[in-house]
């Protein structure tokens, strides 16, 4: 479903006249509309699931820097997939508060050679925040020899959401974006938690019963997120994860 049909769609239900167009609409109870159908996709549908076609990936070459810009639709990693290709082996990470400062403190080799990294939103350098947040790697990766000399660059990769899941239509070559531009944009999540989000958002908006139709929406978010991308299958043997098996980081078969 389009803008508009997901706008129509929340108005019948909400008992409101049907509009005819939505975006660029000077009537008040559209523009409702409207607001109702962004916070629904934004605040709800977009975050509530980790959805498997927002998943991107992004690699990139160290430099010696202790810092690494993320790319500028970046808006949250997904979990488990920060990896150093060069040593084949995952960073220690992204690791919280807590955890970083006791790296910081000199106890690195609880990781063994792995580095350890975090995503964070302030350069101690300059002293200010900066957006979209950073990846900090510790050591830096000009630290000799974690596991590579100085001069040799680490490919780093790992897989992100993006903030872009619209299609915007009325823009040459059908851009992925992250708004609603025109009536003919549609999302590529899932439509119909989209407008279950935004017809409770609307209703409450309203002044309206939204209890039931909220109720509608959180039974939607379970089922389309249970069955989004699949899943891992589990084994009920011990160590049954290739991360589970106890692998040294150096000296195999020494």
């Amino acid at each position: 479903s389009n803008l508009l049909q997901i706008g129509q769609a929340i108005a019948i239900k909400a008992g409101l006249p049907v509009p005819s167009t939505i975006i660029g609409s000077s009537e008040r109870t559209v523009q409702t509309i409207l607001q109702a159908i962004k916070d629904g996709s934004q605040k709800d549908a977009y975050r509530d699931v980790d959805w498997a076609v927002l998943h991107l990936e992004y690699t990139f070459k160290t430099t010696g820097a202790e810092y690494y810009d993320m790319p500028p639709d970046f808006d949250r990693l997904v979990n488990n997939t920060i990896w150093d290709r060069t040593n084949g082996q995952t960073l220690v990470g992204p690791v919280g508060p807590e955890k970083w400062q006791m790296y910081q403190s000199g106890l690195s080799g609880l990781t063994g050679t792995r580095r350890v990294c975090r995503v964070t939103g302030q350069d101690r350098v300059i002293m200010r925040p900066f957006k979209p947040p950073r990846l900090q790697i510790y050591p830096d990766t000009a630290s000799a020899t974690y596991p590579n000399d100085a001069e040799e660059p680490i490919e780093i990769a790992y897989e992100y959401i993006t903030t872009n899941y619209i299609m915007n239509m009325g823009v040459f070559g059908w851009p992925l974006g992250a708004e609603w531009k025109s009536d003919d944009d549609y999302a590529v999540i899932d439509d119909d938690m989209i407008e279950a989000a935004a017809l409770w958002r609307l209703l409450r908006m309203l002044g309206m019963s939204y209890a039931d139709e909220r109720e509608e929406y959180n039974a939607l978010v379970l089922e389309r997120g249970s069955h989004d991308g699949g899943a891992e299958t589990l084994s009920l043997l011990q160590g049954g994860s290739m991360f589970d098996l106890n692998i040294p980081d150096t000296g195999f078969g020494s």
